[in-house]
């Protein structure tokens, strides 16, 4: 497997918190990142990776726990990180449906 940028890294977490969610199993988890990021990795990466994200979260949490200011400053730039991303999607809603409403209309 080839070195991952900062982002594909982001977004193999991502992928990988998104199948943990789904209670996918070690390969049906490879193949759902295969599917999406077009890359192939191994059953000892994903348990790399996996390994890391719990050791994240116990790290963040700790933080939380220890000091106030950064649980609120968490708590307000999480919820306003979520609803950028629920923008994104609804624009991206909103204009798949005005393409759709041209596609229709010419028909």
């Amino acid at each position: 497997m080839s070195k991952l940028n900062t982002s594909q890294k982001q977004q193999l977490k991502d992928l990988v918190i998104d199948a943990t969610v789904r209670r996918l199993t070690n390969l049906e988890m490879t193949n759902y990142i295969q599917d999406k990021m077009q890359i192939t990795i191994s059953q000892d990466y994903l348990k790399h990776v996996k390994s890391f994200i719990k050791k994240d979260a116990k790290q963040t949490f700790t933080n939380l726990r220890k000091d106030t200011d950064f649980y609120i400053n968490s708590i307000f730039f999480d919820r306003v990180d979520e609803l950028r991303y629920m923008q994104k999607i609804l624009h991206e809603v909103i204009e798949a449906n005005a393409d759709m409403g041209k596609y229709r209309s010419r028909q």
